[in-house]
């Protein structure tokens, strides 16, 4: 539980929603995010019908596997640019 004089350093549960999600398929992801093949996090390639998200950076992710992430941090996890 934070106290009065910490913070919560993630983003809230508004903010991950209003990144969104898409379900994966090999045509959405070439025009979403060519260069992604894989999850950064879990190290498993995308398959399809898996619910992914692209972040303004381009990194994609499985939206399961982001979630947990953002709930602590306002950043890509790979290159650490800022979500808010």
């Amino acid at each position: 539980m934070l106290d009065d004089t910490q913070e919560k350093k993630g983003l809230t549960f508004a903010e991950i929603r209003r990144l969104g999600s898409f379900m994966f398929t090999r045509r959405n992801i070439k025009r979403r995010s060519p260069q992604n093949k894989s999850c950064s996090i879990c190290f498993t390639d995308f398959e399809e019908k898996e619910r992914v998200t692209v972040l303004h950076c381009k990194h994609t992710y499985h939206t399961e596997c982001l979630r947990p992430w953002l709930k602590k941090n306002k950043t890509c996890p790979l290159c650490r640019i800022s979500l808010k």
